[in-house]
């Protein structure tokens, strides 16, 4: 864990880095989009895609995570937590 700009450790502080090493591409934008349906439902998951700038961004960690942040502010970093533990789990259910 590292700590973020206050000093605070932050268990997605290290987002990019272990979404790059957990996930090809296709992987972490299937893995994006699951984990934002969890967390808000369909239709409110594919307006939050639109708003991160399309699924391109979905496919790359350190522009996703920048979007995020920049929409959700404090916040991103339970969204960030639960794209993470999706890609982390030890078996992971393939995503549609």
């Amino acid at each position: 864990m590292h700590e973020d700009s206050r000093g605070v450790a932050s268990p997605v502080s290290d987002f990019v880095e272990r979404a790059s090493q957990c996930a090809d591409k296709d992987e972490l934008e299937k893995s994006v989009t699951g984990s934002l349906k969890d967390l808000f439902g369909e239709p409110a998951a594919s307006s939050i895609i639109y708003h991160l700038g399309g699924s391109n961004v979905l496919r790359d960690p350190k522009s996703l995570k920048a979007q995020i942040d920049a929409i959700f502010g404090i916040g991103a970093n339970i969204i960030l937590a639960q794209i993470l533990k999706d890609l982390e789990a030890p078996y992971r259910p393939r995503r549609r």
